[in-house]
């Protein structure tokens, strides 16, 4: 079952999808895990080639609630993109877990997050700051924010970045400047996978292995990397799409089993 509501974020409403699994009609009263998806720079819940609704999809089916979400200014979400910070995202995001812990029907010691792109930063970012989210899921993840979307986007006149329609602010760029996730990775306690496409040519994949090197520092949580040859930062063909959503069901299903969490 798929619910669209609106979140107020400060003066804002973020768009959110929520979704049940199949059994949640039957069985009301329990409590299922739950996965939040957070899409990357420009993105919006949908993804490109729909790729967070089937993923949304993929892991519905397995038990899990989904909710997915746009980021202020992007997609169905009010505001201006180009006048957020990262730690905006960040605190949005955070809006989106204390929502999701307020259904009956979710149980709040079983939060993964799911971070693609520029919301896989966010995602780390985020964990550290709520103890509730137990798992990270990292799809390409940015590894330097500043970095990285300054070499995507080009500035223009009056200190604005101008990027497909979206004009940029010096704030959201001096923002990403003062984030580094991969140094903190060492802080965050829970299990940790990481994906991401050898083919990727906006993301450099090497980043995934420096956020493996991080995680795998700790001497709590588990941390498990893979690499999909000839994907692309989209995941776009259908073989690296199966690939990428049938690695991250047997990962997720693995750690639910060792809860007994699901229940479809």
């Amino acid at each position: 079952m798929r619910h669209h509501l609106h979140l107020p974020w400060k003066d804002l409403n973020l768009s959110v999808s929520l979704d049940y699994p199949p059994s949640y009609s039957s069985d009301k009263g329990t409590a299922f895990p739950i996965v939040i998806i957070c899409h990357g720079f420009i993105g919006s819940k949908v993804g490109v080639n729909r790729l967070f609704v089937k993923a949304c999809d993929a892991l519905n089916e397995l038990g899990y609630v989904l909710i997915r979400f746009d980021y202020a200014g992007c997609g169905e979400s009010e505001g201006d993109y180009g006048s957020n910070t990262l730690d905006g995202f960040i605190d949005q995001t955070k809006a989106v877990l204390n929502f999701a812990k307020t259904l009956s029907c979710v149980d709040p010691s079983s939060i993964t997050l799911i971070g693609h792109s520029l919301g896989g930063a966010v995602a780390t970012l985020a964990s550290l700051k709520e103890p509730d989210v137990k798992r990270l899921i990292l799809w390409s993840p940015v590894g330097n924010p500043s970095k990285d979307i300054c070499e995507i986007i080009q500035k223009g006149s009056n200190n604005l970045y101008d990027y497909q329609g979206y004009c940029i602010s010096e704030a959201f760029i001096t923002s990403l400047e003062d984030h580094q996730p991969i140094e903190l990775c060492p802080f965050f306690l829970g299990d940790v996978l990481i994906i991401h496409g050898e083919a990727d040519e906006e993301i450099p994949v090497q980043y995934a292995t420096q956020y493996a090197n991080a995680f795998n520092t700790r001497t709590n949580g588990n941390c498990q990397l893979y690499t999909i040859k000839e994907a692309n930062h989209t995941y776009s063909s259908t073989t690296t799409y199966q690939e990428l959503i049938t690695i991250t069901k047997q990962w997720v299903m693995e750690r639910a089993l060792e809860k007994s969490e699901l229940r479809a």
